[in-house]
């Protein structure tokens, strides 16, 4: 108990209490698992996002190379680009920004490419970032516009304007920054403003792009001296991703088990990549996955079925195109009206497909079969309810509505491989 002492006597510091609550509940758990680091996010006491980073071997994304234009299909507008013996890339022609491109050992300039004199051609050299894994069949995807993330700003090659996250709604806020920032963005770059810069203090977002752009600058002029086929940037480990984009405001602490993994966030947090404590877990008796149940949760992420508290429970089915999520009744045993006790089933799902999502990484297009329900009103509850608990997920997340066959429509943004690809042992 923490108490302060003033002109009145003694007063309770009930804040400070529920701040040191919201820390403990609130943790990034990263570990050895295997082969990979395994970072588990740990919101309000429950696990709400397990990501496994495997070890640096071969192209990952965020890595830049200088990769060489093998052909090119004008029929789909794009280029195929090896950055590695044998590793062909996906590029669409117009993530090709004028003056990236080199021909016999000389760079071309951005007017000469402008002027229409000069075409992508195959045996063409240029740096490239790869955006996609290689999923299944498919290639992976590059790009030649290069985006480097800091904590505040996205700083990207081949822009010239200001953007925004969808989050931040603030107009006057906006124009603010766009007013401070604009006139200082580098020749041929734009940026994107993240979520966690509103209300930064405008030194915090101007230091940080200043450091993107020294680093844009480095990853440039080492691509015109460097050999076909190098890596001239290698992204941060997803674990140390992970923390940087913790949103503004949620307190938490970063546990690790691992000497090396410790030095690492010590490091990051040292230079201001992070802004969390970190901790070492020494106790060797009990490892840090069973003390957080990581194999149970790990086990249960990766089953066809969630079961609810109130006896309902989850189906979720990926297929090639889509993943289809169905709201069961289960067990469920309601006293009360038929239709108060689908909203309730329906409300409790709501807020565990959310989870689900974030927990298997569940992207591209998601169709939720939730239990029927005949008043509109509670349909607007419903929705209501789904689009609350997907805005607190970190990778962009739609809710599109709700169709005539009461099927509901979401949209997220695919970041990664999911969880049971991110999870197979090869």
């Amino acid at each position: 108990m923490l108490w302060e002492k003033t002109g009145n006597g003694l007063r309770w510091k009930r804040w400070v209490k529920s701040l040191n609550n919201t820390v403990r509940d609130n943790k990034l758990i990263i570990t050895r698992r295997d082969s990979r680091i395994m970072t588990a996010v740990l919101e309000s006491g429950r696990i709400m996002e397990l990501i496994f980073d495997q070890e640096k071997a071969g192209p990952q994304v965020g890595d830049v190379y200088i990769g060489k234009v093998k052909n090119i299909v004008g029929n789909i507008s794009a280029a195929f680009i090896e950055i590695g013996q044998g590793c062909i890339c996906y590029c669409p022609l117009e993530e090709i920004p004028a003056g990236t491109v080199s021909r016999g050992g000389r760079r071309i300039g951005a007017g000469e490419w402008s002027d229409g004199g000069y075409k992508l051609c195959a045996g063409d050299e240029l740096p490239v970032q790869v955006v996609r894994e290689a999923v299944k069949t498919k290639a992976p995807v590059v790009s030649g516009r290069i985006n480097l993330s800091g904590r505040y700003a996205v700083l990207i090659y081949g822009g010239n304007q200001i953007h925004f996250s969808s989050k931040i709604k603030n107009t006057h806020w906006k124009d603010k920054i766009r007013s401070a920032f604009q006139p200082v963005l580098p020749e041929g770059c734009g940026a994107i403003i993240r979520t966690n810069a509103f209300e930064a203090e405008e030194e915090d977002i101007r230091q940080d792009l200043e450091g993107l752009t020294n680093r844009m600058d480095q990853i440039l002029q080492s691509s015109l001296c460097r050999t076909c086929y190098s890596c001239v940037y290698e992204s941060l480990p997803a674990y140390l991703t992970t923390a940087r984009d913790l949103q503004k405001g949620f307190e938490a602490e970063i546990v690790t088990d691992d000497a090396g993994i410790y030095r690492a966030l010590a490091d990051a947090a040292a230079k201001g990549i992070i802004s969390c404590s970190v901790r070492l877990y020494e106790d060797e008796s009990y490892p840090l996955s069973k003390l957080y149940s990581l194999d149970t949760v790990i086990r249960e992420a990766l089953a066809k079925n969630v079961w609810l508290k109130s006896g309902g429970y989850l189906v979720v089915e990926p297929t090639e195109a889509l993943t289809v999520i169905d709201v069961n009744t289960g067990k469920f045993d309601g006293r009360k009206k038929q239709q108060e006790t689908f909203l309730k089933i329906n409300l409790e799902a709501a807020e565990e497909a959310a989870r689900q999502m974030r927990l298997r990484n569940i992207s591209g297009i998601v169709l939720i079969d939730f239990i029927d329900m005949e008043r509109e009103e509670d349909k607007r509850k419903l929705m209501d309810a789904l689009t609350a608990w997907t805005r607190k997920d970190r990778i962009k997340t739609t809710v599109v509505d709700m169709t005539g066959l009461n099927l509901v429509e979401i949209t997220r943004k695919r970041e990664r491989k999911p969880l049971w690809e991110q999870a197979a042992v090869n």
